[in-house]
């Protein structure tokens, strides 16, 4: 019986750290799958590129309801691609030679009397989702001249790559395959602005200058083939601020309700834009 016992006792001394060992996670660096840099310039670029723009000028609509869609094309800063490239995580910066990406959102923007109103614009498929909001207050109106306002604009994105039925990212272990990832997206982006304009009869001019304070990070839900488990790698949290100029003119058709703006802008870190929104105001 005691021979029997300290026999026991020596299977589970030796043999316990073999289990332990076989249960314990892989440990993967998130640097290997994005390294910094790039994780840094994708949020960069995606933050900026889906922030909220109204499509409205200084002057307050009343008590209107402007509903419209809106169709943007940011330029894309050299530095994305080039980060990429140094990454390792593309081969070319041709892949890039577009320059551009559109963005597609639907607005909605409602007046609360003489000097103010909120706005609301968003795109949301398969879970995937743009959103924003800004509060705009005029602070000066003069009878003759420019009226000039400030606004206050929020925007958020959640991007993920799985949802669009697109392959994992090839994860390794000290250079084996070890199962796949997916890519999901976070960001917040910020803009305070002032902006100037002058009422026509038909349409608005109007001018602007403002800050677009971006900040989020990368998730990557990691399935270990071996291990039949999850793992949720996080780049660390990252932020960028860029300077904006922006200016544009409304076009409203008052007996039919019929508005088109066209709007550009642009941005310190090469990020700029050119875009225009179709809608009517009710």
């Amino acid at each position: 019986m005691a021979i029997a016992l300290r026999l026991w006792l020596l299977c589970i001394f030796c043999f316990s750290p073999l289990v332990h060992a076989a249960e314990e996670p892989t440990s993967i660096d998130i640097s290997s799958v994005i390294p910094g840099a790039a994780a840094g310039q994708i949020v960069t670029t995606f933050g900026i590129l889906n922030n909220h723009r109204p499509y409205e000028g200084a002057v307050a609509i009343g008590n209107k309801v402007d509903l419209g869609l809106e169709v943007s094309l940011v330029h894309l800063p050299t530095s994305f691609a080039d980060t990429l490239v140094q990454e390792g995580m593309i081969d070319d910066a041709s892949s890039f030679a577009i320059g551009a990406l559109p963005t597609i959102k639907a607005h909605l923007h409602k007046g609360l009397g003489k000097k103010a109103e909120i706005g609301a614009s968003g795109l949301y498929f398969r879970g995937n989702r743009i959103l924003g909001a800004d509060l705009k207050v005029v602070i000066f109106e003069p009878e003759e001249g420019m009226t000039w306002a400030f606004r206050f604009s929020y925007a958020e994105t959640l991007i993920d790559l799985s949802k669009f039925g697109m392959k994992g990212l090839p994860i390794q272990y000290e250079g084996v395959d070890i199962g796949q990832g997916g890519l999901i997206l976070n960001t917040r982006t910020f803009s305070p602005q002032l902006l100037g304009s002058v009422r026509l009869d038909f349409s608005e001019p109007y001018i602007g200058i403002g800050l677009e304070s971006t900040s989020g990070q990368i998730e990557v839900p990691v399935t270990i083939a071996v291990q039949g488990y999850t793992q949720t790698l996080r780049t660390a949290q990252t932020s960028a601020t860029q300077g904006l100029l922006f200016t544009g003119v409304s076009f409203r058709v008052p007996e039919v309700g019929l508005r088109l703006v066209l709007e550009g802008g642009y941005g310190t870190l090469g990020m700029s834009y050119l875009g225009t929104l179709v809608g009517i105001s009710l």
